[in-house]
């Protein structure tokens, strides 16, 4: 399971990222673990002892305050303990994905300087946050 904490990182091929700080948070068992700076695929954690049916479950981000906002319903999917998965955005999942790993709508999660994602219950209460800074300066 990767690190559910703030983390800086710097980037120097391919994509045309200077750097990336990411804050984590999280109540409950499904957490944000990474969200890829250049919108392909958002991550979540099933941190609990028991499996979690993700039926009525909600990703939002917002993009640079409001610029862009991306509203998604999570499927019917049962995910185990301790497990890892990936939405990627459409046409984007390799086939080396993980076996929980599926396909969102969106050709692109969206990218932005100052980007915001959450993860409400099917209650509506926000479960997990996920805080990205990316500098695209050369």
């Amino acid at each position: 399971m990767r690190q559910l904490a703030s983390i800086g990182i710097t980037l120097l091929r391919y994509d045309k990222i200077h750097s990336e700080t990411s804050e984590n948070y999280y109540r409950g068992q499904l957490a944000l673990s990474e969200c890829s700076p250049n919108g392909t695929f958002i991550e979540i954690t099933n941190t609990g002892e028991i499996e979690i049916n993700l039926a009525g479950w909600c990703l939002i981000r917002n993009i640079d305050q409001g610029r862009q906002i991306t509203r998604y319903t999570l499927p019917n999917r049962i995910i185990p303990a301790h497990t890892s998965f990936r939405i990627w955005a459409a046409g984007k999942m390799s086939p080396g994905s993980g076996m929980f790993d599926f396909e969102g709508p969106y050709a692109n999660w969206g990218t932005g300087t100052l980007v915001h994602t959450s993860l409400y219950s099917p209650d509506g209460m926000e479960k997990a946050t996920h805080t990205q800074r990316v500098d695209y300066s050369p």
